[in-house]
Parts: structure tokens; C-alpha cells; sequence
């Protein structure tokens, strides 16, 4: 939401080619910034908050989910510094995102007039669980323990319980290429 507002912003002025190199190292370096500083209190009291109203239909997690997503896959394609990502990368993160994905599922065939917007939520639910699972497979590549250990504890955490598994498979099974967002990015598809 913050990276979105300050590209906004910087959309307003001219940036010539020379300005590009120095415009990306200066958002660059803003990331680094919520990561270290941020990024994980933020995650945890969104989340609680969200967790804590999920009885009431007026919210929408899509905003963390696309944050989630986009700080992770920063973080994995930047250097993978385990600790800057430590909420995501949790059994607790995983378990939010599917149980948003279940959700969401569920709600494209009871809520059938607000379909594509269920559709839109799972989008990018799925996108984040995605990136969960990108993030899952550089962590095996480090060379730290405590990465090694995290990602053993996360295999048989999340990739050898059935439900896991089902989720995926439930939704290869019950496409529906009426509810896609027809290929339009989730950023576009949320905000509508």
C-alpha cells in the first residue's frame, strides 16, 4: 500500500532516463527500510486484527495478502534474509492464507451475484500462497541452520498435511474460467 502510494506519487513528475536508475535504488531502499524496521509487526497486527473481525463481511484482507506477497518475493529475490520475513514465513501464515483461499472458494459459489469478486480475492490469495511456496524453496537453498531448520519444520508443517494438498487440487478441479480476472494483475483487480 505504501509502495503503491509512492509509485502514485512518482507517477505525477517527469522522470527522465537518467532519473530511473536513482528512482529505483530510492524505492529499493525504501523496502529494505519497512522490511527491517516494519514489516513484521505490521504483518502480525494486521493479521490479529483481521482475525479478529472475520465474523463481519466488511473487510477485505486482500490488501495484506498483496503485501505479504510482494515483501516476500522482494525479500527472496533481493537476498533472502530469513529474519526480515520471519511472520510470513511461519506454519500460522501458511495456515491464514489457505484458510483465505477456502474462504474465498466457498464464497464464489454461495455469494453467485459477487462471484468475480470472490474470484479476485482468491486471485490473490493464491498468488501469496504461491509466493509462500517460492520463498519455501530459497530457504532451502541457504546454507544457515536455522534456515534448515525452519524449512524442515515448514515441509512437514504444511506439504504433508492432506489438507494442504486438497486445497490445490480443489481448485484445479472446480475452475471456472467465467470468475477469472482475465489477465488483468491483482493490484488492478482488488481495488474494484
Amino acid at each position: 500500500m505504501i509502495i503503491m502510494t509512492v509509485i502514485f506519487l512518482l507517477g505525477y513528475f517527469y522522470i527522465d532516463d537518467d532519473d530511473d536508475c536513482v528512482v529505483l535504488l530510492c524505492l529499493r531502499e525504501y523496502c529494505i527500510e519497512i522490511l527491517s524496521s516494519a514489516y513484521n509487526t505490521l504483518v502480525r497486527q494486521v493479521r490479529r486484527v483481521l482475525e479478529r473481525n472475520a465474523g463481519t463481511n466488511n473487510h477485505d484482507d486482500s490488501f495484506l495478502l498483496w503485501a505479504v506477497r510482494f515483501f516476500l518475493e522482494f525479500n527472496r529475490l533481493s537476498d533472502m534474509k530469513l529474519e526480515l520475513v520471519s511472520e510470513s514465513l511461519s506454519v500460522q501464515c501458511f495456515h491464514w492464507v489457505l484458510t483465505r483461499m477456502e474462504h474465498d472458494m466457498d464464497m464464489i459459489v454461495s455469494d453467485k451475484k459477487q462471484a468475480r469478486l470472490w474470484a479476485k480475492r482468491l486471485h490473490v490469495a493464491l498468488q501469496t500462497f504461491r509466493e509462500l511456496l517460492h520463498s519455501l524453496v530459497a530457504l532451502q537453498k541457504l546454507k544457515d541452520d536455522n534456515a534448515q531448520a525452519l524449512f524442515d519444520m515448514l515441509v512437514s508443517n504444511v506439504c504433508y498435511v492432506l489438507e494442504y494438498r486438497e486445497t490445490i487440487l480443489h481448485l484445479l478441479m472446480n475452475y471456472n474460467e467465467a470468475h477469472s480476472t482475465k489477465g488483468r494483475t491483482a493490484g488492478e483487480e482488488v481495488g474494484k
